[in-house]
C-alpha cells in the first residue's frame, strides 16, 4: 500500500485530519490492484461490479424488427452472451457481477425474463467475484454448464462444469476444473461443439497475463462432457496487428459446405478496436487459417462498436444464428458509463464467408 502524505491545513484539528485520512485510505485500498497479473489483465465486468457505471437493472428494454430472423438487441450490460432454444424458449447466460452466472429467458427475443443465477454455488477450488464467459451443452442426458472461475489457491482464472436435468438449472458444480493451464496464465472462455466427429471444448489461454502472446485451444471431451478426453491442440494465437493485445472467445460452427468456421474476438475489449476475426478450420482440431491478416471479419459500424464474445445457435426450425456483445457508440467502456449490449440476428453460412446483419437503428 502507497503512502498517502497531505500537507497539513492551517486550523484543521487532529481528528479532522485523522478522519480525512481514513476515508481516503479506503477509496485508494479499493480501487488497487491485488496483484501484478490483476493489473493486466483486461477486466471483465465481474471485476467492475461495484462501479456505479454499470447498471445492473433487472427490466429489460429491447429493440427487434418483424421477422423470425430479425436481429435484436439488449439494451442492458450482458456481455459474453451464449443463447439456446430449449421447448420453444430462448435461454441466454451472461457474464455478469451480481450472480455467478445468470440467465435470463425469452420467447420472442423482445421480453426477456429477470435474472436467476443457475449456479447458485461455486465449487470449493473458485473464489467468488471472477465469474465470466458461461457457456451449456447437452452431453449424455444432461446439461452441462461450463464457466470461468477465479482459481483460489493460485489467483489465476480456470474452465469449471457444473451439471443439471435441465438447462433451466441449478447447476451442481463439478469437484476441480475440466481446464486450468496454470503453467499458461490460466484458461478462460469456454465454448462447447459437437459434428459428426464427437464433442469438444474450445478456449483461450491466459497467456497475456504473463506478456505472451494469448492462444485459442480445441480438445474432445468425454460422454460426460465434464472432462477432456485427449491432449488439447493449439488453434490459432494473436500475431496480427489489429488483434493486439489478444486473442479469445473461440466459438466453431459448421458451414453449409462442411467447413469448420472459427470465430473470435481480439484487441482491447473496452475499445472501438474490439473485434471478430475469422478462421477457416479443416476440423474440430485444426489445423486453422486466419481469413484476414490486416482487418477483422467484423468490426465496428454504426451503433455497434467493439463487438465480440460472438457464440452460435439454432432456432427450433434449424436456422442458424449468432449472440454477440457490443457498446453504443456514445459511450464506449465502463468508465464512460457504457454498457456491453446483446445482439441476436442471423448468421448465413451458405457463401464464401459467413456474414451478420447487426441490428441498426
Amino acid at each position: 500500500m502507497p503512502t498517502i502524505r497531505r500537507a497539513r491545513a492551517p486550523g484543521r484539528s487532529p481528528l479532522r485530519r485523522l478522519l480525512l485520512f481514513v476515508v481516503v485510505a479506503v477509496l485508494v485500498a479499493a480501487s488497487w490492484p491485488s496483484d501484478r497479473a490483476d493489473a493486466r489483465r483486461s477486466l471483465h465486468p465481474a471485476d467492475q461490479a461495484s462501479s456505479p457505471s454499470v447498471s445492473y437493472a433487472e427490466d429489460d428494454d429491447v429493440d427487434t424488427a418483424s421477422g423470425s430472423a430479425a436481429p435484436a438487441r439488449q439494451r442492458r450490460d450482458n456481455p459474453d452472451p451464449y443463447v439456446i432454444a430449449s421447448d420453444g424458449e430462448y435461454l441466454a447466460y451472461f457474464t455478469q457481477g451480481r450472480s455467478n452466472v445468470p440467465l435470463r429467458v425469452s420467447t420472442d427475443w423482445t421480453t426477456w425474463s429477470k435474472p436467476t443465477d443457475v449456479l447458485p454455488e461455486l465449487p470449493a477450488w473458485a473464489r467468488p467475484g471472477r465469474t465470466w464467459a458461461p457457456a451449456v451443452a447437452e452431453r449424455d442426458g444432461r446439461w452441462v454448464l461450463y464457466f470461468t472461475a477465479w482459481h483460489a489457491r493460485s489467483g489465476r482464472q480456470c474452465i469449471g462444469t457444473a451439471t443439471a436435468t435441465t438447462p433451466y438449472g441449478p447447476f451442481e458444480p463439478s469437484s476441480k476444473p475440466v481446464v486450468c493451464q496454470l503453467e499458461l496464465g490460466g484458461s478462460i472462455d469456454p465454448s462447447p461443439f459437437a459434428d459428426a466427429s464427437g464433442d469438444y471444448l474450445l478456449w483461450k489461454s491466459d497467456e497475456n497475463a504473463l506478456d505472451r502472446p494469448a492462444r485459442l485451444w480445441a480438445a474432445p471431451v468425454d460422454r460426460s462432457g465434464t472432462a477432456l478426453a485427449d491432449d488439447p491442440v493449439a488453434l490459432l494465437t494473436a500475431d496480427h496487428g489489429w488483434e493486439e493485445p489478444l486473442i479469445e472467445n473461440p466459438a466453431m460452427v459448421v458451414g453449409d459446405d462442411g467447413r469448420r468456421w472459427l470465430f473470435y474476438s481480439a484487441g482491447p475489449w473496452d475499445s472501438v478496436r474490439y473485434s471478430t476475426g475469422l478462421a477457416s478450420c479443416d476440423g474440430p482440431l485444426g489445423p486453422c487459417r486466419k481469413l484476414a491478416h490486416d482487418d477483422p471479419w467484423l468490426g465496428s459500424a454504426g451503433d455497434m462498436v467493439g463487438p465480440g464474445g460472438l457464440d452460435t445457435f439454432l432456432t427450433p426450425n434449424g436456422e442458424v444464428m449468432a449472440g454477440l456483445h457490443a457498446w453504443e457508440p456514445d459511450a464506449v467502456g465502463y468508465d464512460a458509463g457504457g454498457q456491453r449490449t446483446v445482439r441476436i440476428g442471423h448468421l448465413d453460412l451458405s457463401g464464401l464467408l459467413p456474414t451478420f446483419e447487426p441490428h441498426v437503428d
